[in-house]
């Protein structure tokens, strides 16, 4: 039968109780793509190290760094097989009870690969980044010609039909987790020498959603969900071989308590929102510190006072997430991504199931290597979970 995701979880639970630590099997492969990202060729064994980051960001989210080997000249670029524009999929995963299980960690645009010859040996080295770069100019995605939707066009339709551009063909099915029915105030207008992402990050900036590619490689739009409405996806235990120790940060530079945001000026009106951190149970409120303002924003794209004011409580929450963070090393779990919640509990660090919200991720890719670790940058949900006043 083949090994299922709860089996998956149920063999690192095994490992951080001790059983089956010794016998941990990293494994990693990658897959060349046809332009359609069916697989045409994959390779594991060639794989002999590199990394995986991963940050909680609006745009380009992930990339990577794979070492192989190159014996066969399999990775020597060639207009014919392995070229510019080629696209791989990354998979990690563990050996359990005798099988591969692997977990998808994106799709990726090869940029600037390298080749190293050294008497016999012959390696390669592979830089990924994830398909906004086909957006973004990177990769490709630059405007030959003026680019626009007029007011009044549906936003997610639009987002849709960016993604149907020759330019970009994206042959994945976007994921959008709501159809919005929210439309263009303005026209959108891109001047050529500008990039489809470009595009797409305007119109996003209406919806104040997270945009990216996900560990699928499908483009997703969604909106927020609130932390404390998130399952944690793994429960650390200082007793557990899997979690191997914490650091933590205090950025006290950053810790703001108001923020302005300054939009466009319609008929002799600023469209203007004010948050702020009133709350005394926040450890960097008004209250707590004092009036801090971080430095005031300006975006012509908003043009109402409401969206003025989703921006500006979208930013202070961005703020109490930097003014303190930790850092967790811990035996590489590939299921986790970014914008999930994780769970400590270690009393010689006072956390007793204290939640954290995953910033970025760096994992290794080196199959040879049992003891390898991942590091996860995180952010306290109690830093996090305050009322916002608006002024």
């Amino acid at each position: 039968m083949a090994v299922t995701f709860a089996d998956y979880l149920q063999y690192m639970q095994d490992v951080g109780q001790g059983v089956s630590y010794t016998d941990l099997q990293p494994l990693a492969k990658f897959e060349l793509l046809n332009p359609d990202e069916t697989i045409y060729a994959s390779f594991s064994a060639e794989v002999t190290g590199g990394t995986l980051n991963v940050n909680r960001a609006n745009g380009v989210r992930r990339s990577c760094d794979i070492s192989v080997q190159n014996i066969q000249d399999e990775f020597t670029p060639n207009p014919l097989t392995y070229w510019i524009g080629q696209k791989i999929k990354l998979s990690l995963g563990y050996e359990i009870n005798g099988e591969d299980y692997y977990i998808p960690q994106g799709v990726f645009g090869v940029s600037n690969p390298q080749l190293t010859h050294v008497k016999s040996q012959k390696e390669g080295s592979i830089s990924g980044v994830d398909k906004f770069a086909f957006l973004n100019g990177q990769l490709g995605g630059r405007l030959a010609a003026t680019y626009s939707f007029v007011v009044g066009s549906n936003i997610v339709d639009s987002m849709k039909a960016v993604l149907l551009e020759s330019a970009v063909n994206d042959p994945v099915l976007p994921f959008l987790m709501i159809d919005s029915a929210e439309v263009t105030p303005y026209t959108i207008y891109q001047e050529y020498g500008k990039t489809f992402a470009d595009v797409q990050l305007e119109l996003n900036s209406i919806l104040s959603y997270n945009m990216y590619y996900s560990m699928g490689g499908r483009f997703t739009c969604e909106p927020d969900i609130l932390n404390s409405l998130k399952p944690s996806q793994w429960d650390f235990r200082a007793d557990s071989k899997i979690y191997l120790g914490i650091v933590e940060n205090y950025n006290w530079d950053e810790a703001y308590n108001i923020v302005m945001v300054v939009g466009d000026n319609v008929n002799g009106n600023l469209a203007l929102g004010i948050a702020r951190n009133d709350d005394p149970s926040s450890p960097i409120s008004t209250f707590r510190i004092g009036e801090k303002l971080a430095p005031p924003i300006q975006d012509a794209v908003i043009d109402t006072d409401a969206r003025a004011q989703d921006r500006a409580n979208f930013e202070i929450t961005r703020y109490a997430s930097l003014a303190r963070d930790v850092v967790i090393t811990s035996i590489p779990l590939f299921h986790l991504d970014v914008d999930q919640i994780i769970s400590v509990y270690d009393e010689d660090v006072d956390l007793h199931g204290d939640r954290f919200l995953i910033n970025s991720l760096s994992i290794p890719l080196n199959p040879s290597n049992s003891g390898q670790t991942m590091t996860i940058n995180a952010t306290s949900e109690n830093d996090l979970d305050f009322v916002i006043s608006n002024s």
